[in-house]
């Protein structure tokens, strides 16, 4: 009986642990894309400096987390965001809005996309 509390009671402590780490990094991920339509606004009416400082806190947000990204996510994704949120820093920097933007919207659909592959289901498992 004792076996099976503890098998019970570890069970019960995986899962509320897995659904906590799911809830944080979807909120986590709220939180980036929220920033990237800030960078996204900032962009439509060419105030690059802020722009800029939002990628800053942007890059900032992605290096404290990125741990936990990694853990669960496909690193090739992980590698596709920082890849974009690279282009979109040249791009601000050399004021060229028509590519900042369109930088900027493939990193929303990336970021949108992240939560679907650290969710608890059947297919993220096996």
């Amino acid at each position: 009986m004792k076996s099976f509390i503890l098998a019970m009671t570890l069970a019960f402590a995986l899962i509320f642990t897995g659904l906590l780490y799911s809830h944080n990094l979807v909120e986590e991920s709220n939180h980036l894309s929220h920033l990237n339509d800030n960078i996204i606004l900032s962009l439509e009416n060419e105030n690059y400096s802020r722009a800029q400082m939002q990628l800053d806190e942007l890059n900032k947000r992605i290096e404290k987390f990125k741990v936990y990204y990694f853990m669960t996510d496909n690193h090739m994704e992980i590698d596709n965001i920082k890849l974009c949120i690279a282009e979109l820093e040249i791009y601000t920097k050399k004021k060229q809005q028509a590519d900042a933007l369109a930088n900027a919207n493939s990193l929303a659909f990336l970021l949108d996309h992240l939560p679907e592959n650290t969710e608890l289901k059947w297919g993220n498992i096996f």
